[in-house]
């Protein structure tokens, strides 16, 4: 009867629902006090390249505005700063920064999502952050690609990862020989999440539309060591 077909129907909804959110944020992104992740980036321009590592520390989890967050310390280049990481009902994001010049925490203008719910292909969001060419803001519009990656970096190759790409574009204004031109800049995201590992590789790639504005910058980082 139809009592029971309506029965079976939200019997089988909630039952899907619980297999798209079976695997969690923390799966691809763990939060775990003490890991340790170590990167080789190499990224440059038609007129310079360059090299250098990043290192990432889970530190001690604790309470900022109302909300658990996980601290983590991001070194690059020998300079260090602290990204605090929470996670709400649509994802795990940044809700604040610290900077090693400053004491102050800069807030977020709106949540940073790193990842959004659910996990699966289709799944998408926006965040703003700024160009590498001009530092200019630009929005990227992310998108989980897949979930089923198979990527191979120095720390091993990594089966079952997400790949989550963003795309975005955005132009600025060039004062050149007295007059103003304006340029497009176009920015690619590419980035794979492993298992109980976190990030394993990411890849930005921007492109500007006036060879005095650098041309073409990209940037990969890759996944070197890890401590659990």
């Amino acid at each position: 009867n139809k009592f029971t077909v309506g029965i079976l129907f939200s019997t089988l909804f909630v039952f899907a629902m619980l297999i798209s959110c079976s695997k969690s944020i923390e799966t691809y992104y763990p939060l775990k006090e003490g890991m340790k992740w170590e990167y080789q980036n190499t990224f440059g321009s038609h007129a310079m390249k360059g090299a250098e590592k990043t290192i990432i520390t889970n530190l001690a989890p604790q309470e900022l505005k109302g909300k658990k967050v996980t601290p983590q310390e991001v070194e690059i280049g020998g300079q260090s700063r602290l990204s605090f990481l929470t996670e709400d009902e649509d994802g795990l994001y940044e809700i604040t920064e610290q900077q090693p010049v400053s004491v102050e925490k800069e807030k977020k203008s709106s949540p940073f999502y790193i990842i959004k719910y659910p996990i699966k292909a289709g799944t998408t969001w926006e965040r703003m952050t700024r160009t590498s060419l001009s530092n200019v803001p630009v929005k990227l519009k992310y998108t989980i690609e897949s979930t089923d990656e198979e990527v191979t970096v120095p720390a091993g190759t990594f089966k079952g990862c997400i790949k989550v790409n963003g795309l975005g574009d955005t132009q600025t204004n060039l004062n050149i020989f007295g007059g103003t031109i304006i340029i497009a800049i176009t920015v690619e995201h590419y980035s794979w999440y492993a298992p109980k590992v976190g990030l394993v590789k990411s890849i930005v790639k921007e492109k500007s539309s006036h060879v005095y504005e650098a041309g073409e910058w990209d940037m990969t980082m890759q996944l070197e060591s890890f401590k659990k």
